[in-house]
C-alpha cells in the first residue's frame, strides 16, 4: 500500500500539514490534488498506523497518522468549519478510491462519516477491495495504544456498516479465515 509521506511524523506536525491541505478544498482542489504527495510504501515506514488520536501513550514518536485527513475534512466541513458541508460526499467518495484513503475512512476517529446510510455500502466495498493490502501490514494498527493490533481489532467502522447492512452482530465478533471478503459474502 502506498501512503502519502506527509502522514508519517509527530501528531502535531501531521495535523498542521493536513489542515493546510484541507484548506485547498475551499479553493476547488480535489482530494487527489490536496493530498498530492510523494507516495511511499507503507510497510517500509517505521511506527504504527494510528487510527485515533492524538495519542499521548505513543510517546511523542513519529507514527503514521492515517486518521487525520478525513477527520480534519469532517471538522472543516462541520458547523464551525470554514468549508461548505456540500463537499462531504465528494471528499468521502474520493477517499475510498485509494487504499490509504479507505484506511482513513475505517479509523474509529472517522465513524461520523459512516453514520449516513448512503456511505455504508461504499465503505464496505472499498474495505473489501483493499483489505488484503491493508491487512498485510500486520499488527501495526493503533487506536492510541503503544502496541499494534490487527486491522480488524481497530476498525469498528466496517463492522458498524456491515451491521447496518443486515449482517447479524454475532457474525462480527471474529473475522472468518477468509477475512473481510468472506464475511461480506455472508451478506449476499
Amino acid at each position: 500500500m502506498l501512503l502519502p509521506a506527509f502522514l508519517h511524523g509527530l501528531t502535531s506536525d501531521v495535523q498542521a500539514e493536513t489542515r493546510r491541505r484541507i484548506r485547498a478544498f475551499g479553493k476547488g482542489a480535489s482530494w487527489s490534488e490536496a493530498f498530492r504527495d510523494e507516495l511511499v510504501e507503507a510497510a517500509s515506514l517505521p511506527g504504527l498506523f494510528v487510527l485515533h488520536g492524538p495519542a499521548p501513550l505513543l510517546g511523542g514518536k513519529p507514527h503514521n497518522h492515517v486518521y487525520l485527513p478525513l477527520l480534519e475534512a469532517w471538522r472543516a466541513t462541520g458547523r464551525k468549519g470554514r468549508l461548505d458541508s456540500s463537499l462531504r460526499p465528494s471528499i468521502y467518495a474520493a477517499a475510498l478510491e485509494s487504499a490509504w484513503g479507505t484506511l482513513s475512512a475505517l479509523a474509529p476517529a472517522n465513524l461520523p462519516w459512516v453514520v449516513a446510510p448512503e456511505r455504508q455500502r461504499p465503505l464496505v466495498e472499498a474495505a473489501v477491495r483493499y483489505w488484503h493490502d491493508l491487512d498485510s501490514l500486520g499488527p501495526r494498527f493503533s487506536v492510541g495504544l503503544p502496541t499494534g493490533q490487527s486491522l480488524w481489532q481497530c476498525t469498528p467502522a466496517v463492522a458498524y456498516a456491515l451491521s447496518q447492512l443486515g449482517l447479524p452482530k454475532d457474525q462480527l465478533r471474529h473475522l472468518p479465515p477468509g477475512g473481510l471478503p468472506e464475511l461480506v459474502r455472508a451478506l449476499a
